[in-house]
């Protein structure tokens, strides 16, 4: 695309079962291809870092349904989260942004 924003997709595969994916979310846009995504540590979620669609529009973190990949939370953020983690004891999702900062999210409950 001429204005550099990339759109790709999300799918979850089964291992045992490689031709079809299980869930696929089309639509997240992405400035960067090495962008991850990570699963929570219940299994339940899968987070990704998105860039935003128009300019103007906000970067966010998208947390989707892992066995369908709707979307539960989409979260604003300043700029685009490139790698995102989920601490699993913790509780806490860190981002690190494409200007070299990063954040944390913590969740008490």
């Amino acid at each position: 695309m001429d204005d550099g924003i990339l759109t790709y997709f999300r799918a979850v595969w089964d291992a045992r079962a490689f031709k079809k994916p299980i869930a696929v979310r089309e639509g997240l846009t992405v400035s960067y291809p090495r962008t991850n995504a990570v699963f929570s540590p219940d299994d339940r979620y899968v987070v990704t870092g998105c860039g935003p669609a128009k300019t103007g529009e906000p970067a966010s973190l998208v947390f989707m349904k892992k066995e369908n990949l709707e979307v539960v939370k989409r979260l604003a953020v300043a700029s685009t989260p490139v790698k995102v983690l989920w601490h699993p004891k913790l509780n806490q999702v860190c981002a690190k942004k494409i200007h070299c900062s990063s954040f944390s999210l913590l969740n008490d409950a």
